[in-house]
């Protein structure tokens, strides 16, 4: 049990801090980015894996996949900022039911 409260509070933070940088980044105007770049290439991989899985599950299944693949926290966190922001806004509402699904679990 231990350890499914410590995988929440995880999530839980990062999926905050997904959050957290898409406000601050709201301001910035959409980069140019060469289609072989691979920040944008990156931000699109995880928005196709949301257009098939996009429920707190799955949200957490992402970043996981992304972490288990030796992608550091920060850098996991901005891609995926910027895939909600610029790539695939339409399944910011996707990281706020994953926010609220992981935090109540963490709570509870």
């Amino acid at each position: 049990m231990g350890e499914r409260e410590g995988t929440g509070r995880r999530m839980t933070r990062i999926l905050l801090g997904c959050m957290a940088i898409g406000a601050l980044v709201i301001g910035i105007p959409t980069a140019k980015a060469d289609p072989e770049d691979d920040f944008v290439h990156d931000a699109a991989l995880i928005c196709r894996a949301l257009d098939r899985d996009d429920s707190p599950q799955g949200v957490a299944a992402i970043i996981q996949k992304g972490l288990d693949q030796g992608v550091p926290y920060d850098t996991m966190v901005q891609t995926t900022a910027y895939a909600l922001m610029y790539v695939c806004p339409e399944h910011k509402a996707a990281f706020e039911r994953a926010a609220d699904y992981y935090g109540k679990k963490t709570l509870a």
